[in-house]
């Protein structure tokens, strides 16, 4: 009888709670033999994220229980903590892309085409998002090739995404068709930057820090949205009440330094005139189950409706695809709550 919220919340503290201890998943693998990932996550009941959690990987799980792996790279113990930026990747399209640049004949970057290049830095990104192992997106995928152990469970931890994926991605319209984007699919902060192609090598993602972002040359913006803000991760003036009216009404508020006269306020007010795009990001919490940075659900491209007020502005978008239910359930009781907060 909880409302979804309040389960998920209810179900983090007992697995907070009942943490899973290393010499218990170690016990687990060698009763279950020399398994797969799946298999062992299968057969056991263990959660991925029990696996992963504070860096660890499968890889070091069969090393301590005793059983072979792939031989490792001068890289591999600073890649295996980076495997839960593959956890949320749920569209074929990606998880293809993804898995053809993990493989053991994986093409240079300098032979992708377009598309190929996008889903390549959107995963070099994910690995290193500030850039800090190579000055080049074809060094950086040279690097992947001589970490064997690492791709192989890269390429497993995606096969376990893709299974879970809740939503359908779809393409989005007019010129962002041609970028890797996909509406109701999940990205982290790293490959959304990387996606809407704003993150270079002189940019990188790593350093971002602000929850919109105007993409010149793209002419999008990018709106990331957290549903759940708390004390301990917002500031008063960052507190901005943003949910769901409908499934495609989203009302949001801009920064609080935003102006209807500013140009970005104009740009906003403006959008179906000028015929920018805006892209709608949103996710329930800052963490999820595999702890910090969660990722944020591409809703879609959304349209000027109205607005009022200014500093912030609260701007009602209109959404070309209606959201996800469970995302329009949590967004509408997000409302209710700012209503209730306002009387």
């Amino acid at each position: 009888i909880l409302d979804d919220v309040t389960q998920r919340q209810v179900l983090e503290h007992v697995r907070r709670q009942l943490r899973t201890t290393w010499r218990l998943l170690t016990q687990e693998l060698r009763s279950a033999g020399d398994v797969d990932l799946r298999t062992y996550l299968d057969q056991t009941g263990i959660e991925l994220a029990d696996v992963l959690k504070n860096g660890r990987s499968f890889t070091q799980l069969r090393r301590a229980a005793g059983f072979d792996t792939l031989e490792g790279g001068p890289l591999e113990a600073d890649l295996l903590k980076r495997l839960k930026a593959f956890a949320h990747v749920d569209d074929r399209d990606r998880h293809a892309a993804y898995a053809t640049l993990l493989a053991d004949d994986a093409p240079a970057y300098s032979r992708l085409d377009d598309l190929g290049q996008a889903w390549a830095r959107m995963l070099l990104f994910s690995l290193w998002p500030k850039a800090e192992a190579f000055s080049s997106f074809d060094e950086g995928l040279e690097l992947l090739r001589g970490e064997r152990s690492f791709r192989a469970e890269a390429r497993a931890v995606l096969d376990w995404a893709i299974d879970r994926a809740e939503h359908v991605a779809r393409p989005l319209s007019g010129p962002l068709r041609r970028c890797p984007l996909r509406s109701h699919a999940s990205y982290t902060r790293e490959e959304l930057y990387a996606g809407i192609g704003h993150a270079t090598i002189q940019r990188t993602p790593g350093n971002f820090r602000e929850g919109v972002l105007f993409t010149e040359h793209m002419g999008t913006d990018s709106l990331l949205i957290t549903l759940q803000k708390s004390e301990d991760h917002f500031s008063p003036t960052t507190m901005y009440r943003d949910y769901a009216i409908n499934s495609t009404l989203f009302h949001w508020e801009s920064q609080s330094t935003t102006s209807q006269a500013s140009p970005t306020g104009q740009r906003y007010l403006r959008q179906r005139d000028q015929g920018t795009d805006v892209l709608l990001y949103v996710r329930s919490g800052k963490t999820w189950e595999f702890g910090g940075g969660a990722p944020y659900t591409l809703l879609g491209q959304a349209d000027y409706v109205e607005h009022r007020g200014d500093k912030p502005i609260a701007i009602t978008w209109q959404l070309r695809r209606p959201m996800p239910p469970q995302i329009l359930q949590e967004g509408r009781a997000v409302g209710r709550r700012a209503s209730s907060g306002r009387r």
